[in-house]
């Protein structure tokens, strides 16, 4: 077979004839070996640019999800200071395309941070360790970049359960509300410390005293001052009301007035008081105007400094009346218990006279 010379159209040759020249002392020219096989080399031209584009295309690739919620593990005996919080960051990933198109935002979970056991301001930087994210997901960046959380102790002490507000509507006519009794008087109150440090009072569910017209008994919830704050160990309470006639009255003027468990110096404005009796004709006449005398509790107002508060009076207040004898609280004037701070501690220790002095 002769070998054909350069400008052989090669398209025309057979492969038989290609392999012939392959091996032949002739070479091929760019020309005759770009224009061989032009199907072939097309498809795999084709073949290439798809697979870059596929590989451009499943390149790294950032992306932000808002507000991912922060899981606040609080050590025990602490709790958040202030009011209830839930807390969120942007978090920014970095994934392949491809593996961002299939993720789904639940996958990433939440942010798991863990403040150290201690009250006081607190301020933790987010890390990426704080996740738990898919293979391939990798944790870039948290906006914002800290999270600042004030860490308060916990504590529990016994609080007065008050009668104040305790009632609403009128018994029968003739007759009234001479005493209310709460049993336990004292219920223990648990939650944060500045909270429960500042709680002096806990209140009851009102009763209802429409168409009464005697004693009875009645069980009550005690109201949570601060809701989801402060729990209430025992939030049941029994409830004592005792209703007496109303048709005899008598009234006791000068009322000596005394506290109980107040060492600072205070007054009463009046320091006496004038009281309305009601009662039936035989128990009033029981009554010893000499020998009755108003008792306040002053325990609360021992830890408070100066101050003044006006004192409601209830039979509890006066020791001595005989049973079935109550205090009009209609007709009873205002009372005030006055505080003054202590005054300053004088030095213990004598002045020296000159010549000691000397002597030293």
């Amino acid at each position: 077979m002769t070998k054909p010379d350069s400008s052989t159209d090669l398209k025309a040759l057979s492969r038989t004839d290609l392999v012939a020249i392959k091996k032949g002392s002739k070479r091929l020219s760019f020309r005759e070996r770009f224009t061989a096989y032009p199907l072939q080399k097309l498809i795999a031209l084709i073949l290439s640019l798809v697979f870059f584009f596929i590989v451009l295309s499943d390149r790294n690739t950032s992306q932000v999800y808002s507000d991912i919620p922060i899981n606040l593990q609080i050590p025990e005996q602490f709790v958040i200071e202030g009011a209830a919080k839930i807390y969120t960051a942007d978090v920014m990933i970095q994934a392949r395309a491809s593996v961002l198109k299939r993720l789904n935002r639940n996958e990433l979970g939440v942010i798991n941070l863990e403040p150290p056991a201690r009250e006081g301001k607190i301020q933790i930087n987010l890390t990426p360790d704080m996740m738990i994210v898919p293979k391939g997901v990798k944790v870039m960046a948290f906006s914002p970049e800290y999270l600042t959380i004030n860490l308060e102790g916990l504590a529990e002490r016994p609080v007065q359960v008050s009668t104040n507000n305790a009632v609403i509507n009128e018994p029968l006519p003739g007759y009234q509300l001479e005493e209310i009794k709460v049993e336990p008087a004292f219920v223990e109150i648990s939650g944060p410390k500045s909270v429960i440090e500042s709680i002096h009072q806990l209140y009851i569910e009102p009763i209802d005293l429409s168409g009464r017209a005697s004693n009875f008994r009645v069980q009550r919830s005690v109201i949570p001052i601060r809701p989801n704050v402060v729990s209430i160990e025992n939030p049941n309470v029994t409830v004592s009301v005792n209703i007496i006639s109303k048709s005899t009255e008598r009234t006791i003027l000068g009322v000596p007035i005394v506290s109980l468990n107040l060492t600072q110096p205070h007054e009463f404005l009046p320091p006496k008081a004038d009281l309305v009796l009601n009662g039936e004709e035989e128990a009033l006449a029981k009554v010893e105007p000499s020998t009755l005398f108003i008792v306040v509790d002053g325990s609360e107002d021992e830890k408070l400094p100066a101050h003044a508060r006006i004192i409601k009076i209830t039979n509890a207040n006066i020791p001595n009346l005989p049973p079935g004898v109550g205090v009009n609280a209609d007709k009873l004037q205002s009372i005030i218990l006055k505080t003054s701070p202590l005054p300053p501690e004088e030095n213990a220790q004598p002045m020296l006279k000159e010549d000691e002095a000397a002597e030293l």
